[in-house]
């Protein structure tokens, strides 16, 4: 049932309509529902993509220092060229709002960006030590597609709209 309660002078109009009607589950709902908008109402999308772009830029400051033979079967260290391409590439990501969950060296040398998805896609860039920069698109079944992150502006974003509906659960998506 409708209640109208005359507002006080500069006060807004209230329109109740859970008076007589809401029930304590629904209370409970709204209480948790204010709850958690105030818990987040400081914070900032653009802000946590900022900290997540210095923490990876502070992964490939790291990667500097990573020895040769650093896994133990003779693979490479990171050179500058490929850790400088991964840098690259990262904010090219971060332009479009995506951003891995790990910078590792490569066992091929080079530098891989990790991402997983909550779907059952994963995906890694890696840049080489000997210049190229590859874009692996796979799934948990064993299927996969690469793609070459070089050449023009447009191919760049073309790679980066499949990568995103791949996180984003559609198949091998590539154009």
């Amino acid at each position: 049932m409708l209640n109208y309660t005359p507002p006080a002078v500069g006060e807004p109009a209230v329109l109740d309509t859970f008076e007589r009607t809401a029930s304590d589950e629904v209370r409970v709902l709204i209480d948790t529902l204010r709850a958690a908008y105030e818990q987040n109402r400081g914070r900032s999308q653009i802000r946590e993509l900022l900290d997540q772009l210095n923490t990876m830029n502070g992964l490939l400051n790291q990667l500097y220092f990573v020895p040769d033979d650093w896994n133990g079967y003779g693979s490479p260290s990171p050179s500058k060229g490929s850790i400088e391409a991964t840098r690259d590439v990262l904010n090219s990501l971060w332009r479009e709002a995506i951003l891995p969950d790990k910078a590792l060296p490569s066992a091929d040398g080079g530098v891989a960006l990790l991402f997983r998805s909550p779907s059952q896609n994963r995906a890694a860039i890696e840049s080489l030590n000997e210049g190229g920069t590859f874009v692996l698109l796979y799934d948990r079944q064993g299927n996969s597609k690469t793609l070459i992150w070089e050449g023009s502006e447009a191919n760049k974003q073309a790679v980066l709209r499949n990568l995103q509906r791949h996180l984003r659960g559609s198949g091998l998506a590539v154009a």
